[in-house]
């Protein structure tokens, strides 16, 4: 029960993914979980899973791009629980184009989405955490931050400037108690994978060449990555902030790119 009895808010977590993982392994910690997402019905079914498994959760449509949604919801937790402990940044889209081939409405919903809406989630909890006096955000960057990736430029993008958002409020919120870090996955088996996969000439090839490239001869779960984000929200990294957790399988190591 590492978590027991704190309020974890969660974006992102209607969709299946990573979000929902984070949810369900929060919940099994003993948190409190309030999951955001732009579908209603994916948060309020996230929130069922949950209660159905005896834990606590409130589903709840938030659009992360439209901060008085977001203050709202942000405020609605706070009340409903007492407070904000714990912030958990998920929510993300992407796409596969060449660069010269990008629109501005694809980047534009990319960095916004990604990126805009971490600094917004961010802003709205830090308040409830400097109430507390401390708290743990958390938020969900990619190996696409760190490494150049074909025909995903505005993904990169949003991913990098993420990391750099964790590091930069990591110093200015570390006196205050509240530690910022980021986890970046490598390849995870997500709603995300699967419509990028789907672009691709040959899918299932897609899929094998992404598996091959990572030493550990598999792509993540979700339940991988939120054991990470676990560890990041839990005491048990006290002493972590402005860490970017590289959980890749070893594909940073590895560096080769997967052909389709």
């Amino acid at each position: 029960m590492r978590l027991k009895d704190q309020v974890a808010i969660v974006t992102g977590a209607g969709s299946g993914g990573i979000g929902r993982a984070v949810c369900e392994r929060f919940a099994e910690e003993g948190a409190w979980v309030a999951a955001f997402d732009i579908s209603e019905d994916g948060a309020r079914t996230t929130a069922d899973r949950i209660a159905a498994q005896g834990g606590r959760a409130i589903g709840l449509a938030v659009d992360v791009r439209d901060e008085a949604a977001v203050k709202g919801a942000v405020e609605e937790v706070a009340q409903a629980f007492g407070g904000v402990d714990i912030m958990v940044h998920c929510a993300g889209v992407m796409h596969n184009v060449s660069t010269e081939e990008e629109s501005v409405e694809g980047w534009d919903r990319i960095l916004d989405t990604n990126l805009k809406g971490a600094f917004l989630i961010s802003k709205h909890v830090l308040p409830h955490m400097r109430r507390r006096g401390r708290g743990a955000i958390v938020h969900i960057g990619s190996v696409t931050g760190i490494m150049g990736y074909t025909h995903l430029a505005a993904y990169c993008a949003s991913k990098g400037g993420l990391h750099a958002l964790t590091r930069a409020m990591a110093i200015e919120y570390a006196p205050l108690g509240i530690r910022v870090n980021a986890v970046a996955p490598g390849t995870v088996d997500t709603p995300i994978l699967a419509g990028f996969l789907a672009g691709t000439q040959d899918p299932q090839k897609a899929r094998a060449s992404f598996e091959r490239i990572h030493p550990l001869g598999r792509i993540a779960t979700p339940r991988d990555i939120a054991n990470v984000a676990l560890f990041l929200a839990s005491d048990e990294s006290a002493f972590v902030t402005g860490h970017v957790l590289v959980a890749d399988g070893g594909f940073t190591v590895h560096g080769v790119q997967p052909r389709e």
